[in-house]
């Protein structure tokens, strides 16, 4: 274990005036499981999951779309998960701050 003391999140990343902007806090050795802090100024994102995530909204309001046409809302204070596989739409409504968390299977090499 390269670094094994806790790691806190950044609740003060600053949301930019367009786009998006994300800072890293933790990855493991391995790969497996990063976490982090991102912002979006608004709009509409593809989105394609090819790892679990989990999202804990500090501020802003997000609606996900799936391909189906399946629709899910989120506001800050909320806490969700965005399955692998996930396939649609991210639409940041208000500014957004989220933390993340990512479990990303794909890069196990046993």
């Amino acid at each position: 274990m390269a670094n094994p003391r806790p790691q806190a999140f950044d609740p003060d990343l600053a949301i930019p005036p367009k786009g998006e902007a994300t800072l890293e806090g933790y990855a493991s050795d391995d790969g497996i499981l990063t976490t982090g802090t991102w912002t979006h100024a608004g709009g509409t994102l593809t989105a394609e999951f090819a790892y679990d995530e989990v999202c804990i909204l500090l501020s802003g309001h997000v609606r996900l779309t799936d391909h189906s046409g399946y629709t899910a809302e989120f506001k800050a204070g909320e806490t969700f998960v965005i399955p692998k596989g996930f396939k649609g739409t991210w639409e940041t409504i208000e500014p957004v701050r989220k933390h993340y968390i990512i479990f990303d299977s794909s890069r196990k090499t046993s």
